[in-house]
């Protein structure tokens, strides 16, 4: 019997290791229309939120966050540039009460990222009552 508990009690952690990583939405995330890759991970702040910086993006031309409504912000980088901030575990595979800031309009909405599955990512953010979602792809390798 003691014999059979020690590869129990390793299949269990490991079962419960991967299933974890598939309810995290932490990692790479290639946007809808391809043309960046989104890092999630925990925010700098440490307060248990998960935040989103651009590291790629497919046109190499687009460089600074020029629709940003603060001037002074327009000749900033986008990528190293955090898109999104403040999300927190809801529902199981849901994070929400986050922002998401839209380089392409200089905007920032209400957001809310669930998990489809391991490599699908429902991202949706809103304004007052209208929203929108797209769907992210998880990827493991930035694009060339």
């Amino acid at each position: 019997m003691k014999r059979l508990l020690l590869p129990l009690v390793v299949l269990l952690v490991l079962l419960a290791g991967a299933a974890s990583a598939q309810t995290s939405p932490m990692g790479d995330w290639l946007t809808a229309a391809a043309s960046a890759v989104v890092k999630v991970s925990p925010c700098a702040s440490g307060e248990g939120t998960l935040c989103g910086r651009i590291v790629w993006l497919w046109d190499p031309s687009t460089t600074a966050d020029t629709r940003n409504p603060d001037p002074a912000l327009r000749s900033r980088p986008l990528v190293g540039l955090d898109m999104l901030s403040g999300f927190r575990p809801g529902a199981p595979g849901e994070w929400t009460g986050g922002r998401i800031y839209n380089p392409e309009d200089g905007n920032t909405y209400s957001a809310t990222l669930k998990l489809r599955d391991a490599t699908t990512m429902e991202v949706r953010g809103c304004v007052l009552f209208v929203c929108r979602s797209q769907l992210w792809r998880r990827t493991s390798a930035l694009p060339r």
